[in-house]
């Protein structure tokens, strides 16, 4: 309400973003209650998923120390002192394992939708047009069958392009298909160009009396009650290039 009030000052934030445009067959802009959709959709979709992506990595790398120390040797000497760019994405393989497999174990959008167009039988179900169709990539993305030790958090295991070698839809994570989530691309290097940014400077590990963390299946797959961690301060050599210094 304020930013309308004070329409003669341009914003170029999200919000002011919002408000401005206008549609390009009548020129109208958004409703009040539009702008507030646009806005929620781009918190969840972009914010509150990268976010429980992250939480559930720092989770998982806490219980396994071998794999924080690989972290920590990787992102020392790719970024040490420094604040990672764009072009260290591709040095930092290892970390992008790391969130790999996170979003395997705990996709944040872990149910998805679809709307069946036409009369069709799959699997040996027959679907009508207009039905619902839920796809739950937390099921499929601990088969068996695609994921040795599926229960398992093994980054290792997304060395040599292995998301190439499995079938359509057994991994994934952003969706699939024409309503493949947008922000894909971005959400991947957001979190991995984070995750290098916290493990620059802390180890990670739970509260003493917080081993065992389930998840929630709400909207959005997030730990249930929270994350405990204790957060130290790592020393100066944390910095020099090939030390883990966990």
């Amino acid at each position: 309400m304020e930013k309308r009030k004070n329409d003669t000052v341009k914003h170029e934030d999200m919000l002011g973003i919002l408000m401005d445009a206008r549609d390009a067959d009548d020129g109208l802009g958004m409703t009040g209650h539009q702008v507030r959709d646009e806005l929620m959709t781009i918190f969840l979709a972009g914010h509150e998923t990268t976010a429980n992506a992250l939480s559930w990595a720092m989770y998982a790398i806490s219980k396994h120390p071998e794999i924080q120390a690989k972290l920590f040797s990787e992102v020392n000497s790719i970024i040490g002192h420094g604040t990672p760019k764009p072009e260290d994405f591709m040095k930092l393989p290892y970390t992008q394992n790391i969130i790999h497999e996170t979003l395997r174990l705990y996709p944040p959008l872990y149910i998805l939708s679809r709307d069946v167009t036409e009369d069709v039988v799959i699997g040996g179900y027959r679907f009508k047009k207009g039905d619902m169709i839920l796809i739950n990539s937390y099921v499929m993305q601990h088969d068996p069958e695609y994921f040795d030790q599926p229960d398992s958090f093994i980054p290792e295991r997304f060395e040599n392009n292995f998301i190439r070698s499995l079938p359509a839809f057994a991994y994934f994570p952003f969706g699939g298909g024409p309503r493949v989530c947008i922000g894909n691309h971005f959400a991947m290097m957001e979190a991995v160009f984070v995750l290098a940014c916290i493990a620059k400077r802390y180890r990670i590990k739970l509260a003493p009396d917080h081993h065992e963390v389930p998840p929630l299946p709400s909207l959005t797959l997030r730990p249930k009650s929270g994350l405990h961690m204790v957060i130290e301060e790592r020393d100066a050599e944390a910095f020099e290039p090939g030390a883990s210094n966990f």
